[in-house]
């Protein structure tokens, strides 16, 4: 990737998409999230419908739930309508919707925590910021695990790094190179998201600091 031009364009063009995966979990992950708790806890009759789909969807795997929704209603999809579905968002969606269960139950649990401390206090819009912080390591947790389970994309065909990792070694047969380019780079997308969150909580919290 360093002197081949085909390979490097190859690699970056999988290191784009990762970025895009990444940018769109984290994003997703949070919105379903927050949204998931916001009802759970704001329509009493939806609580063990959210409940029950939170703990289904934590339990199903996720690159089995990327295979369910890609091979299995993508197919029904594709052969009753004829429409067909982006990889990547398929991707995208599975694995916001896994991580956002997560999610839920990580601000359900500071929302109850919350209550116990303060008997009037009720999740909205107006008290999510103080479940967010409560609740925001788990939360940041789970972020970080999503964003390391992008690779799961390549699964379906989706042109990320693994993929195009992979494809590099194909046509080259420099399988060791590659690996530890790849790992060498997950590294450091993983370690820079981290630092983004951490600069994001000293910004967002650093009023209550002493």
């Amino acid at each position: 990737i360093l002197y081949d031009a085909y390979d490097r364009n190859l690699f970056l063009a999988g290191l784009w998409m990762t970025l895009q995966l990444m940018a769109g979990c984290i994003a997703g992950s949070l919105i379903l999230g927050c949204l998931g708790a916001l009802v759970a806890e704001g329509i009493p009759w939806l609580r063990g419908m959210v409940r029950l789909s939170t703990a289904i969807g934590r339990m199903t795997p996720p690159l089995l739930l990327i295979y369910l929704v890609f091979f299995g209603v993508g197919h029904i999809v594709v052969t009753r309508y004829g429409w067909t579905f982006d990889g990547s968002v398929i991707a995208v969606f599975c694995l916001s919707l896994y991580t956002g269960c997560a999610i839920v139950d990580a601000l359900l649990e500071a929302s109850a925590l919350l209550r116990d401390q303060e008997a009037g206090f009720a999740l909205g819009w107006r008290g999510l910021p103080r479940v967010l912080r409560l609740a925001y390591a788990s939360v940041i947790a789970s972020l970080v695990n999503v964003i390391k389970a992008t690779g799961m994309a390549s699964a379906i065909a989706v042109p990320e790094l693994i993929s195009a990792s992979t494809a590099i070694v194909a046509e080259q047969g420099n399988a060791s190179v590659m690996m530890n380019v790849l790992m060498i780079t997950y590294f450091l997308l993983v370690m820079g998201v981290v630092q983004l969150f951490n600069y994001i909580e000293r910004r967002m919290f650093q009023h209550d600091a002493p």
